[in-house]
């Protein structure tokens, strides 16, 4: 499996923004950040409740904090290219140092390549001169489906192998209102060995299929 890591979560920004601060970090992240390193489809900053709000999903190589690890260098060297957004990057970076600007990342990050699954917040400031990355937590998981589910909140993987599991051994899945359905899930999110990305009970491990049809004394359709 590629070392894809898939990221989705929220940027708040923190401290008493202006108008002018916004409409910068805007342009910024509309033009430059990400864009070459990490696939990422990132909201306008807007405001709700007395603060700021973005919300984002991507993917891109590697991990999702090795990426934000290295956003103050890769900006730096995109906005060499448009004097425009540099002046408008230098003068951000300014602005957050003198008022004690943040901004607040929390996301969800999973890298099966790498067998990764975690919860994060990182908090970015600013000297006057960089981006100052600080990492405040971060909740890792087991990498199976069970974790997954839980976690994203991705329920289609899921949901396509109970239906591939009934159909292959006659049993009712009948949009998940059966009993069937729901013993079928539970057998899979209990077993710890079953991996996302895996849609049909053919693409499982054969010890995995072979203790299934123990269990429930299956016969293939």
């Amino acid at each position: 499996m590629a070392n894809i890591s898939s990221a989705f979560g929220t940027m708040i920004l923190e401290g008493d923004w202006s108008n002018e601060d916004v409409a910068g970090l805007n342009l910024i992240s509309q033009n430059i950040l990400f864009k070459w390193y990490y696939n990422i489809e990132l909201d306008d900053f807007e405001e709700s409740g007395g603060k700021y709000y973005a919300s984002f999903i991507g993917t891109g190589r590697w991990v999702f904090a090795a990426n934000l690890k290295s956003l103050d260098r890769w900006t730096k060297e995109d906005v060499r290219e448009n004097k425009s957004l540099e002046a408008s990057f230098v003068n951000l970076l300014k602005s957050m140092h003198s008022n004690n600007l943040e901004i607040h990342v929390t996301y969800t990050d999973e890298e099966g390549g790498c067998l990764e699954l975690y919860e994060a917040k990182v908090v970015f400031t600013s000297d006057g001169s960089s981006l100052l990355y600080e990492e405040v937590n971060c909740t890792t998981y087991k990498y199976n489906l069970k974790n997954y589910v839980d976690v994203t909140g991705d329920v289609d993987m899921l949901d396509g192998l109970v239906i591939s599991f009934c159909d292959k051994f006659g049993l009712s899945h009948d949009n998940g209102t059966s009993g069937d359905y729901d013993k079928v899930s539970d057998w899979i999110t209990s077993n710890d060995k079953i991996m996302p990305h895996y849609w049909t009970f053919d693409e499982l491990d054969e010890g995995i299929q072979q203790t299934f049809i123990k269990e429930f004394g299956g016969v293939a359709a």
